[in-house]
C-alpha cells in the first residue's frame, strides 16, 4: 500500500479519537455531577491518542515503502457521501419517529449509536480496510447491549450513560489497536477480496 493511504489511515484513528470524545459527552447528560470529571477525562484519552498519532505518522513516513500498493477505488470520495447522506437521514428520521410518535427520545441516543456503527461496513468496503467490519460489529452490538440493560434495570439517565461509554470505548479502542498495528509497520494491506496480508484487513 502506498505511504499516503497509511497517512490518511493515521488520520482516521484521530477522527475516530475525536468522535470518541463526542460519544463520553454523552455520557455526561445522564451524570451531570460528574460532568467535569468525564470531560477531563475524555480530553485526556483524546489528548493522548493525538500524541500517539502523531507519533506513528513519524513513523510512516520514516519507514521503507512496504512492497505491496493499492489504488484507490474510483469513485471513493462520492460513495463516502453517500454513506454519510444516508447514516444521517437515519439518525434524523428515526430520531424523529422515536420523540414523536413512538413517543421514546430515550431511545435516541442507542438508534444513533447502532446507525454510526452501521455505516462502518460499507466504509470497509470503500477504503478496502476489513478492520472496519469489527468496529462496525462492535458499534452495532453496543447499542443493542445498551438497550437491553437499560430496559432491563429500567434507570432513565442510563439511556445516555451506556452508549455513550460504549461508543466511546468502541473508537477508542479501535483507534489505539489501529495506531499500534501501524507503529509495527502492519500496513494496511490488500483489498478485502485478496489474501490478506499483515494489517487491518488481517485482524
Amino acid at each position: 500500500m502506498r505511504r499516503s493511504h497509511a497517512m490518511a489511515a493515521v488520520i482516521g484513528t484521530l477522527i475516530a479519537a475525536a468522535f470518541g470524545r463526542i460519544w463520553l459527552s454523552a455520557t455526561a447528560e445522564g451524570l451531570p455531577g460528574w460532568r467535569t470529571a468525564i470531560d477531563i477525562t475524555g480530553w485526556v484519552v483524546f489528548g493522548s491518542l493525538a500524541a500517539s498519532a502523531t507519533f506513528v505518522a513519524l513513523r510512516v513516513l520514516r519507514a521503507p515503502p512496504p512492497s505491496d500498493s493499492m489504488r484507490p477505488r474510483p469513485g471513493r470520495a462520492a460513495w463516502c457521501g453517500v454513506v454519510i447522506l444516508v447514516e444521517g437521514a437515519l439518525i434524523g428520521a428515526g430520531g424523529n419517529l422515536l420523540g414523536g410518535s413512538l413517543a421514546h427520545p430515550e431511545w435516541i441516543p442507542v438508534w444513533t449509536l447502532f446507525v454510526v456503527g452501521a455505516h462502518f461496513s460499507p466504509f470497509a468496503i470503500i477504503f478496502r480496510i476489513g478492520a472496519f467490519h469489527k468496529l462496525a460489529g462492535a458499534m452495532c452490538a453496543a447499542a443493542v447491549i445498551s438497550a437491553l440493560a437499560a430496559s432491563l434495570i429500567g434507570a432513565a439517565p442510563l439511556w445516555s450513560i451506556l452508549p455513550g461509554l460504549s461508543g466511546a470505548a468502541a473508537l477508542w479502542g479501535f483507534s489505539g489497536w489501529a495506531q499500534y498495528r501501524m507503529a509495527r509497520q502492519r500496513w494496511l494491506g490488500p483489498p478485502l477480496h485478496s489474501t490478506p496480508a499483515r494489517g487491518l484487513t488481517e485482524r
